[in-house]
């Protein structure tokens, strides 16, 4: 089942690429640069998975994964550095808000990881709870006490 959803992103990623640039009869590998939303972790076990195993190159694809480093993925998609990039729903939202010329294709996780957690001995049980509380955070925009 794994590989078979992996195969259809590969297809979707085919499919994003200009006909001009595939010739069936060419047999050499279609570069693409993808960059990660962070530094490799579980959530991109199946990109290294894929690299590892040959999936992208049956695929005719020459996949250069990409560590994020100044910049959010969505902006080098954006900008054309990346062809596509690994990221979450809020970022997402907030550069499409913002009319950055992205769209998102598929989903890596099936739920949403994004979720506030405390140390049982706060005994937070509600949203409410957190009034007061510090709250530590990668500093994203819409992580700002204004946002």
């Amino acid at each position: 089942m794994k590989r078979v959803s992996l195969i259809v992103a590969l297809l979707l990623l085919i499919a994003l690429i200009p006909i001009g640039c595939v010739n069936p009869a060419d047999k050499d590998l279609i570069p693409v640069k993808l960059m990660l939303d962070w530094v490799p972790n579980t959530n991109h076990t199946g990109i290294f998975v894929a690299q590892a195993k040959g999936y992208f190159k049956e695929a005719g694809l020459a996949v250069e994964i990409i560590q994020p480093g100044e910049v959010y993925p969505e902006a080098a998609v954006a900008s054309g550095a990346a062809d596509f990039g690994i990221s979450f729903q809020e970022i997402v939202t907030l550069a499409r808000a913002d009319k950055v010329p992205i769209i998102s294709i598929a989903a890596v996780l099936q739920h949403n990881t994004s979720g506030f957690a405390s140390a049982a001995k706060l005994n937070v049980t509600s949203p409410a709870g957190f009034e007061g509380l510090r709250y530590g955070s990668f500093g994203t925009p819409f992580e700002s006490p204004n946002a």
